[in-house]
């Protein structure tokens, strides 16, 4: 049930992303592989801060080898079946990039705060031509942020 919640969530996700940044993706690299990317060639990602909590701030650390597609992240948290937040970044260019993400949403805020199950993954999409073709996803982890 949650492998279901969690896919229905990121495939909301992936649209509010082309939709809301999808001029953003031209922008990025330069189109030879030479996109921001850390040194690492084995695709990572790990919360920086401890003890994630509803309405602070939790920052990702990562690594993925060069390519030619722009990398995004994604924080998705549920409190049992209900998704409480969602939000995806794109790269920005900068190397090294340490996105940050603020665990507060009106839903959750709602539901009184209080513990939710969250993940965070590194993905990036494939086009043919200025069709979107995919989803490749590089690297995933999963957290718990307190009430």
């Amino acid at each position: 049930m949650l492998r279901t919640v969690l896919l229905i969530a990121g495939i909301a996700t992936l649209v509010t992303s082309i939709l809301i940044t999808g001029s953003t993706f031209a922008a990025k690299g330069d189109g030879n592989g030479n996109g921001p990317h850390a040194a690492s060639t084995t695709p990572s990602i790990a919360l920086v801060e401890t003890g994630p909590h509803f309405g602070g701030v939790v920052s990702l650390a990562m690594s993925y080898p060069a390519m030619r597609s722009t990398p995004l992240v994604r924080v998705l948290c549920f409190q049992g079946d209900q998704t409480v937040y969602q939000y995806s970044q794109w790269g920005g260019g900068s190397d090294p990039w340490v996105p940050s993400f603020t665990l507060w949403s009106d839903t959750w805020d709602s539901n009184g705060g209080g513990p939710a199950d969250c993940v965070a993954d590194l993905y990036y999409f494939t086009y043919q031509g200025q069709t979107q073709t995919g989803v490749v996803y590089l690297a995933h982890t999963e957290f718990t942020a307190s009430g």
